[in-house]
């Protein structure tokens, strides 16, 4: 056996225990999205939406400086007039938004059908818990071809442990 043989086998069987450990991670990350995912898409909402008309807004604004880039956000404090079942009921919401609200203009909420006093900014649980749960199923899919084409692969395998080995460099 050659020396180069000699290096093809090992960086092929570094290249297939990476992409082992990388599937072990990317399954247990996957499982956990796609269990808080689902999670949320099986919450059953009690809450109603509906649209409430400003009455009175104070949104003050946040700003953060990332990576030198600069982003302002407002957190608003807000007065809200909505209308359940004929009767109008008055509210307050505090919600954060990339732009001030502004006054007689409207914003979707959510509130209680038996204590419709009890109101906040819409929620979108189901939709967020759809999205983890496709993103966790990826995870795992594309992890799971990245597995078995390293463990079918001698050529594949080398170039994931030469890909492990240059980042290590």
């Amino acid at each position: 056996m050659s020396a180069i043989d000699s290096v093809y086998n090992t960086t092929s069987e570094i290249g297939k225990t990476t992409t082992t450990v990388q599937f072990y991670i990317a399954l247990c990350l996957g499982l956990i999205l796609a269990c808080w995912g689902s999670y949320f898409v099986s919450q059953k909402s009690t809450l109603e939406n509906g649209i409430a008309t400003i009455t009175s807004t104070k949104c003050d604004p946040i700003t953060k400086i990332e990576n030198g880039k600069t982003t302002i956000s407002y957190s608003c404090d807000l007065g809200i007039s909505y209308v359940v079942k004929g009767k109008t009921y008055v509210g307050k919401l505090i919600t954060n938004t990339s732009s001030p609200y502004t006054l007689n203009s409207t914003i979707e909420i959510s509130y209680d059908p038996n204590n419709p006093l009890v109101v906040q900014p819409r929620q979108m649980s189901g939709t967020m818990g759809s999205i983890s749960c496709c993103i966790g199923v990826t995870i795992v899919c594309a992890a799971s071809l990245n597995y078995y084409f390293a463990s079918k692969s001698k050529a594949y395998a080398t170039y994931q442990g030469a890909s492990s080995i240059a980042k290590l460099i």
